[in-house]
């Protein structure tokens, strides 16, 4: 019996370790699939600023998975990278591709980067952001795990994270922010920021977010009350939509926050979500 149980206790062992082993072996092999770029010869715009740049990418959630100061975190089982130092690293190309396309300089698509929501960042916008990045100090220390972690290399293998490349659309972004039309500056903010959450047909996750269509039931100042200090209609808390209203979105300008509200009002916006 003493002999039995020595043996399965190894072959547990054994077994354990080939089940590791095999998920760490698959998901890599999953995770260095090569994917072609779109050639978008992106350029950093040359009246970029700094300033706006740092209030683009705490609108755009840019902290929240990177850290407070961009150097890198553990987000869900997968690593954030530090931006302080791939800002430095890599080209305007290179970083183009990373954040809109979600294709790292090796070809390799990342996971979990809201690339299908940036996907629709103008080039202006995204000159600034690069340029904010680049003026940070340099950190060199990172302590969080380069590594996903077990069970996020097992939702690779079971497709529940996707690599972010498949969802990334054929056209180009625009070169500029459409910001003398209040409604075309409103489906730009729509679908490269409130994409991240509610979906990029803004039409919610089931559980987590709700259809976007729902904000036709606010009024404009209950509207402003929302997006700057999270209390939804009725007074209600309305949890992460809450915490990035103070956090985030807080920095929307009153013609950025009024255009979002012309846009979700108008007829285009019925006709975008049928």
């Amino acid at each position: 019996m003493k002999t039995f149980l020595i043996r399965l206790g190894l072959f547990s062992l054994l077994f354990g370790l080939a089940v590791i082993a095999s998920v760490y072996g698959v998901s890599r092999w999953m995770m260095q699939e090569k994917y072609p770029s779109q050639d978008r010869s992106f350029a950093i715009s040359h009246d970029s600023d700094v300033q706006e740049g740092m209030r683009l990418a705490v609108i755009r959630g840019c902290t929240d998975c990177h850290g407070k100061t961009l150097t890198g975190a553990d987000f869900y089982g997968l690593h954030a990278p530090n931006l302080t130092t791939l800002s430095q690293q890599y080209s305007d190309n290179d970083l183009e591709r990373s954040i809109r396309q979600a294709i790292r300089p090796d070809g390799t698509s990342l996971y979990s980067m809201t690339s299908n929501t940036y996907q629709y960042l103008s080039d202006v916008d995204l000159s600034h952001i690069i340029v904010y990045l680049r003026s940070i100090e340099h950190a060199s220390k990172n302590p969080v795990s380069l590594s996903p972690s077990f069970q996020y290399r097992i939702g690779i293998i079971l497709e529940e994270h996707q690599p972010i490349v498949d969802s990334i659309l054929t056209q180009a972004p625009p070169k500029l922010t459409p910001s003398n039309n209040a409604e075309k500056l409103g489906k730009y903010l729509a679908y490269s920021v409130c994409a991240e959450c509610h979906g990029v047909d803004l039409k919610g996750y089931a559980g987590f977010s709700p259809n976007l269509l729902t904000t036709r039931a606010y009024q404009r100042l209950d509207f402003k009350m929302l997006m700057t200090e999270g209390i939804g209609l009725g007074g209600r808390d309305l949890g992460l939509m809450s915490i990035s209203s103070r956090e985030r979105f807080s920095l929307f300008s009153d013609d950025e926050l009024s255009a979002l509200f012309t846009y979700f009002q108008s007829e285009q916006f019925a006709l975008d979500m049928q």
